[in-house]
């Protein structure tokens, strides 16, 4: 036999109440995700910087080339 749908509703209503608990209580494998994310946006923004600064070195290398 299938479950009813109150059934599966009651089963997922459960579990997301379980993971709900998980990150009011500062679940450690949540905090740790949180941390990574954070290293990875300083990283994506020191990238940014480094191009931008690269970037402006070329172009200002081709105005000299050029004689402008």
């Amino acid at each position: 036999m299938t479950e009813s749908l109150e059934t599966k509703l009651a089963r997922v209503e459960t579990k997301l109440d379980a993971v709900l608990a998980r990150l009011e209580n500062g679940d450690a494998n949540f905090k740790e995700f949180e941390k990574r994310i954070a290293t990875l946006e300083k990283q994506v923004y020191a990238g940014a910087l480094i191009i931008t600064c690269v970037w402006a070195v070329f172009l200002i290398w081709i105005r000299q080339e050029i004689g402008a």
